[in-house]
């Protein structure tokens, strides 16, 4: 159906514009290379303002010529946030454990993501619980 979408949208693009590409011979790829461009690009330029972007994420970007934001630590409290040493999710059964170096702002406790409320700071659920309790 995409496909079907992407001939209907060249044709009545060519009627409206008859002289686009004209000189060159490969225009059902350009359209769908401007097509594709057009379609992604508020996504791509509200990705590219994120701070925390995966390395092969930012080289796409940047391959799209996206002005790429940094990551910059916001707070001290984030600089703290990874312990040195990788220690058991707390809050995972002993076996399979999760390692991991990031550990809760408010227990001190080793915490994995999928256990982890992250916003500026990362808390463990027990304490997001607790915290909401109060």
């Amino acid at each position: 159906m995409i496909d079907i979408a992407a001939i209907n949208a060249m044709t009545i693009w060519l009627c409206c514009n008859p002289n686009w590409g004209g000189k060159y011979t490969h225009i059902r790829r350009l359209f769908l290379s401007e097509l594709s461009k057009s379609l992604t690009k508020p996504h791509n330029n509200r990705r590219s303002q994120q701070s925390r972007l995966s390395y092969k994420a930012k080289l796409a970007l940047q391959s799209l010529e996206y002005d790429v934001k940094s990551h910059t630590s916001a707070s001290p409290i984030q600089n703290d946030r990874n312990a040195t040493t990788k220690k058991r999710c707390h809050l995972y059964p002993p076996h399979p454990g999760r390692k991991v170096r990031q550990v809760c702002d408010i227990c001190h406790a080793h915490v994995c993501n999928s256990h982890a409320v992250i916003t500026r700071t990362v808390i463990c659920n027990t304490c997001e619980n607790n915290l909401s309790d109060d």
